[in-house]
C-alpha cells in the first residue's frame, strides 16, 4: 500500500511539474549505511543484531524474522521518500521564481511528510505488537521459570524428606543389627548352657543306670537265695512228713 502511495504521488505531482535540471546542486546520494542509520534514528527500529526494541532483549528467531521481513519494504519506502525529498529540495533551490512549481514542490513535500508520518506510525504499531508479543513471551517465560522454581523447591523438599527417611532407616537398621548381634550372643550362651546341662544330665543318668543295675543285681541275687531257701525248706518239710508217716504206718510196737 505504501509503495503504491509513493508511486501515485510521485507520478501525479511530477507529471504536472517541469523537468528538473540534470545537474542540480544538493547533497550527494545517501549510501546504504547512511540510509540505515537515518532509518534507525528516525523510525526507532532495531538494527540487525542482538539488541531489541526499547532496551528489551532480542526475541527468538520468529520475532527477528518478522523484523527482517518488515525491514525490506520499509527500506525501499524510505529510500523512495529520501529521493523525493532530495528532488523537492533541488526543485526549490532551482526554481525560486516559479510560484506554481514552488507550490507543487511544497505539496509534494507535505505528502512526503505525511507518508513519513504514516511510516513512523506503522513502525510504531509494529513495535507495539512486537513489544506485546515479547511481553507475552516474557510472561510465559516467567511462568515457566516460576513453575520450574516450584518444581525445584518440591524436588528439593522431596529429596530432603527422602534423605531424612534414609537416615531413619539407617538408624533403624543399625539398631536392629545391634539387637540381632545381642540375640545371637544370647543364643550362643544358651546353647552352651544347654550343652553343659545335657552333659550333666547324661552323667547323672549314667550314674543312675549303674546304681539301678547294681540294685537289680542285688535284688536278683536276693530273690534267687530266697527261692532257694524256700525250695530247701519245702524239701526238708517233705522229708519230715515222710518220716513221720513211715513211723505211724509201722505194724510193730515196741514195749519196754
Amino acid at each position: 500500500d505504501y509503495t503504491n502511495l509513493y508511486s501515485q504521488n510521485h507520478l501525479r505531482f511530477y507529471a504536472a511539474a517541469p523537468p528538473l535540471p540534470s545537474q542540480r546542486p544538493g547533497p550527494p546520494p545517501a549510501s546504504r549505511s547512511t540510509l540505515s542509520r537515518e532509518r534507525s534514528s528516525s523510525a526507532g527500529t532495531p538494527s540487525a543484531g542482538t539488541s531489541g526494541v526499547l532496551g528489551f532483549r532480542a526475541p527468538p528467531d520468529v520475532l527477528e524474522g518478522r523484523l527482517r521481513s518488515q525491514d525490506r519494504p520499509l527500506a525501499v519506502l524510505l529510500e523512495q521518500a529520501l529521493r523525493i525529498k532530495e528532488e523537492v529540495t533541488a526543485g526549490l533551490q532551482s526554481s525560486h521564481g516559479s510560484v506554481q512549481i514552488e507550490a507543487l514542490s511544497r505539496k509534494l513535500l507535505e505528502n512526503h511528510i505525511l507518508t513519513i508520518t504514516r511510516i513512523v506510525k506503522q513502525l510504531s504499531m509494529g513495535i507495539q505488537e512486537l513489544e506485546k508479543e515479547m511481553a507475552q513471551r516474557d510472561s510465559v517465560t516467567s511462568g515457566v521459570a516460576h513453575a520450574v522454581q516450584n518444581m525445584d523447591q518440591k524436588n528439593t523438599a522431596g529429596v530432603g524428606d527422602l534423605r531424612g527417611r534414609v537416615a531413619r532407616c539407617d538408624s533403624s537398621i543399625a539398631k536392629l543389627s545391634a539387637d540381632v548381634s545381642f540375640r545371637e550372643q544370647q543364643v550362643i550362651r544358651l546353647q552352651r548352657e544347654v550343652r553343659e546341662l545335657s552333659e550333666a544330665v547324661n552323667g547323672q543318668l549314667k550314674e543312675l543306670e549303674d546304681k539301678v543295675g547294681k540294685k537289680r543285681m542285688h535284688a536278683d541275687k536276693g530273690l534267687a537265695e530266697k527261692e532257694l531257701r524256700e525250695q530247701l525248706s519245702k524239701t526238708l518239710q517233705g522229708h519230715k512228713d515222710f518220716k513221720l508217716k513211715g513211723i505211724t504206718d509201722c505194724p510193730f510196737t515196741f514195749t519196754s
